[in-house]
């Protein structure tokens, strides 16, 4: 059976891009979450509008820093290996940052330092995620998936803190971290889901170049959700 609405449903017919889209809207709607509950924890530590600074900036800064190293790594090595790695750092600061607020041991210092954490460990995720649909996603309908992931990217943007929103109100910001543990992981798991396809070497030059355009422009989009997140 066809599935409708022009691209979208092209888009969705990949096998790949579906399993790809799962983890991937799961990663973005947690990623804006632990952003809203790091705030939120900030402003209850603190009372003090210089330290929700502080904590943006240093969330903000390594990510911008390195994402050119980010990069590069995705361009020289494996991008589905790398995601995975710089996910399993993501979820090992997620389960730390969980436990610390749970157990009542964490401290604005220690809030600090890993939010530095998690802006350096997604410099290197978020280019080998933007780079990874070329690997995973038939070139006919390459095109549409990149146009659909963008939208839903976006659309984390306002569903993340959202979210984030409803689970501080309800549960507290403990469950708002704890959110981003389930999410990061379940992401992870689906990709591993993913077949790959033949390798980029193997393909004509032209959509080598045409892929490696795509990842550089992916890049800058990095790039502007770090630069939002520390105007926030």
């Amino acid at each position: 059976m066809k599935l409708g609405l022009g691209g979208i449903g092209e888009a969705f017919r990949d096998d790949n891009f579906r399993r790809y889209s799962l983890g991937s809207i799961l990663s973005w709607i947690s990623y804006f979450v632990q952003a809203v509950a790091v705030s939120w924890t900030t402003w209850e530590l603190t009372h003090s509008t210089s330290w929700l600074a502080i904590i943006a900036l240093l969330d903000a800064a390594p990510n911008v820093a390195l994402m050119p190293l980010g990069g590069v790594i995705a361009d020289r090595f494996d991008r589905f290996r790398v995601m995975l790695l710089s996910y399993g750092f993501a979820w090992l600061q997620a389960v730390a940052l969980t436990w610390l607020a749970w157990a009542g041991q964490l401290t604005i210092e220690r809030l600090a330092a890993l939010a530095f954490l998690h802006g350096a460990i997604h410099a290197f995720s978020i280019p080998a995620q933007y780079g990874f649909l070329p690997r995973f996603v038939e070139r006919k309908r390459l095109s549409s998936a990149i146009s659909v992931a963008a939208a839903y990217t976006q659309l984390a943007v306002f569903a993340g803190p959202a979210l984030a929103g409803w689970l501080i109100l309800h549960f507290g910001v403990v469950a708002a971290y704890a959110s981003n543990v389930v999410a990061t992981a379940s992401s992870s798991l689906s990709w591993r889901f993913c077949a790959r396809l033949p390798v980029m070497s193997n393909r004509p030059r032209r959509e080598r170049a045409s892929l490696a355009i795509f990842s550089k422009v992916s890049t800058r989009s990095g790039r502007t959700t770090a630069s939002w997140l520390c105007s926030r």
